[in-house]
């Protein structure tokens, strides 16, 4: 995640590296974050909708996903 903050890797490359499903969701989630940032509405949406649907229930990321979700349809 760091790499890709710093403009160093792209989401695919990512989602790619991702070895479990936890680690799917942590690259959805935080690229759909830096989304959001940078107001690029649509991506954030689809990527938070993505998390929403990946990310085990255990995981932080899934309820702020929720939340993020509820809030990007306003």
């Amino acid at each position: 995640m760091i790499w890709f903050y710093l403009g160093k890797t792209i989401t695919g490359a990512l989602t790619a590296s991702a070895k479990s499903p936890g680690e799917v969701c942590e690259a959805v989630f935080y690229t759909a974050e830096w989304n959001i940032i940078h107001a690029q509405a649509k991506a954030a949406r689809d990527q938070v909708a993505q998390a929403v649907k990946i990310c085990p229930v255990n995981y932080n990321e899934a309820h702020v996903a929720r939340a993020e979700l509820a809030a990007l349809a306003q």
